[in-house]
């Protein structure tokens, strides 16, 4: 059996029993499946109809509270889609980010076959549909 998400798994990435899971490999698991979930609009995968964030532009709303809204989304749908993470937090990352983009900080615990380790990752915001992620050592 192999360790992984369904995806790594079928690329052939995944790790196999007989090597060891190693917070690096648990770490880069985590990121990969992240990057998928938020990089994934709300109602485009069939059968689970609230995976991914649903479409945040709002222009009623002041960048605050876009912002805000934003860093809910976000640790929600983790909460909800990577059980592999405890404890998420999302921060706007406002030293990072200048006045027309946008960075954040997801932190977390990542919990999986007895290995624990705190994981933080940076997100920084590209474009229309275009993320960066990563790990913050």
């Amino acid at each position: 059996m192999e360790y992984g998400s369904l995806f790594e798994r079928l690329s052939g990435e995944a790790v196999g029993r007989d090597m060891r899971l190693t917070e690096a490999s648990l770490a880069e698991s985590i990121l990969n499946h992240i990057a998928k979930l938020l990089q994934t609009r709300q109602g485009t995968v069939l059968c689970l109809p609230d995976y991914g964030l649903p479409d945040l532009n709002d222009a009623n709303a002041s960048r605050y509270d876009s912002i805000n809204r934003i860093c809910r989304h976000v640790e929600w749908v983790i909460n909800s889609y990577e059980p592999r993470l405890t404890n998420v937090r999302v921060t706007h990352d406002s030293e990072v980010a200048g006045a027309l983009s946008l960075a954040f900080r997801i932190t977390g615990m990542m919990q999986v076959d007895g290995l624990v380790s705190a994981l933080t990752i940076g997100v920084d915001v590209l474009g229309h549909a275009s993320l960066r992620l990563q790990r913050v050592v």
